[in-house]
């Protein structure tokens, strides 16, 4: 989809998916049957802008985490611009969470928990892109985005 390290901006909505600062698998599983995980292309937002934007449309988040086009690859998924899709925003992409349609639904479940949590490693491994002044309030700490070297650890 996107040059490997472009960063796609994930918006925790819930501070229960978080473990010592860092994201568990819940913040990066789809939360619909269609398979997408919803992120902001950082090439269009930056991630105050897509933290703004998921408020401005109902959402409440803690912050924004990312994870690069790479991460994404690594982890066995695919991301998709999805944005010229109506009532979608600029920006606005998905991570496919497609499986194997023959699999027995708990093979279908389990599959999504190891990508997310998969997705989740690599996030924390950036840290938090966007904290919101309240999040910092809270105890969130925002580290340094190391834009400059890419992901490529497997798990």
């Amino acid at each position: 989809m996107h040059p490997p390290d472009e960063h796609l901006y994930r918006q925790v909505v819930n501070a229960e998916f978080l473990d010592d600062n860092r994201p568990t698998y819940q913040a990066f599983m789809p939360h619909s049957e269609s398979d997408e995980l919803s992120v902001d292309r950082g090439a269009v937002l930056t991630a105050q802008a897509a933290y703004q934007n998921f408020l401005d449309h109902g959402g409440s988040s803690v912050g924004a985490w990312p994870v690069s086009v790479d991460d994404v690859h690594q982890a066995g998924l695919r991301a998709f611009d999805d944005s010229a899709k109506p009532g979608r925003h600029d920006g606005h992409a998905y991570i496919s969470f497609n499986a194997n349609p023959q699999e027995t639904n708990n093979a279908r479940k389990n599959w999504r928990k190891q990508r997310a949590g998969d997705l989740a490693h690599r996030a924390s491994k950036h840290g938090p892109a966007y904290l919101p002044e309240s999040s910092r309030s809270a105890g969130l700490v925002a580290l340094p985005l190391p834009l400059d070297e890419p992901n490529s650890e497997s798990l």
